[in-house]
């Protein structure tokens, strides 16, 4: 749908493991292209159990990126801006679940699947 805009915003909320897996996955966006960073977030969310940055800095590795690089730019007080910001947006929103979805006015929490937020975006578009 050449129509939709989807932005991913990291919401590390299960954890210290999660604000370092984010930090992880910010930096990769940072210094890498969209095709890495959107390759990186899809093995995060594939991979079973707690992220972490052990856990996510061996995606780095895997897929051929500067993990010193990484580890480097995961500091930067420009990382820690956006999740702060992040975390600040889910507040107002009302979110206490991930994933969750805005999809116009209307929030979908949960790993819902294509039905319901097609449905979702059908309903906005009406």
């Amino acid at each position: 749908d050449a129509q939709l805009r989807v932005v991913l915003k990291d919401f590390p909320i299960l954890g210290p493991g999660s604000i370092e897996a984010a930090k992880v996955a910010l930096a990769v966006k940072r210094l890498g292209d969209d095709a890495s960073a959107r390759d990186f977030h899809a093995r995060l969310m594939a991979m079973q159990g707690q992220a972490n940055a052990g856990r996510a800095l061996s995606l780095v590795e895997e897929m051929g990126l500067d993990r010193a690089r990484v580890e480097a730019e995961m500091g930067s007080p420009e990382i820690e801006t956006v999740i702060a910001s992040n975390l600040a947006l889910a507040q107002l929103l009302g979110l206490t679940g991930t994933p969750s979805f805005v999809v116009g006015e209307r929030i979908v929490v949960g790993a819902v699947g294509k039905e319901p937020l097609a449905e979702a975006v059908r309903l906005v578009r009406e």
